[in-house]
């Protein structure tokens, strides 16, 4: 058993629906179901997207500076382990955010 990030298709109930991590630091991010094609979407609360945000631009700062110290100085192994932690922290938990809300994506809808 693993962590579960992914979605349900509402149309066809296919499992696996994810958002790609590029996409799902914004508030409405769209997507295809894998097995019926349908467009997908899934839209955070404002509160809850305020708070992802924060949340990003505090650790890409915090980040960001022990990154260039790293790797400034030649070592790369604790830097590689920056990036996985920041995955693991930032993005898998808004991909998360993302999964537990999808919908039919209708592009009239504001």
């Amino acid at each position: 058993m693993g962590l579960n990030i992914a979605g349900v298709c509402p149309a066809c109930q296919a499992g696996g629906v994810t958002f790609r991590w590029t996409r799902c630091f914004n508030r409405r991010a769209v997507t295809r179901c894998g097995k019926c094609g349908k467009a997908l979407e899934s839209r955070l609360s404002l509160v809850a997207y305020l708070l992802m945000i924060f949340y990003l631009q505090v650790w890409a700062i915090v980040g960001a500076i022990a990154l260039f110290i790293t790797v400034a100085g030649g070592a790369w192994l604790l830097a590689c382990a920056i990036l996985a932690a920041f995955y693991l922290t930032v993005v898998l938990p808004a991909k998360w955010l993302h999964s537990l809300d999808v919908r039919p994506y209708s592009p009239l809808a504001v």
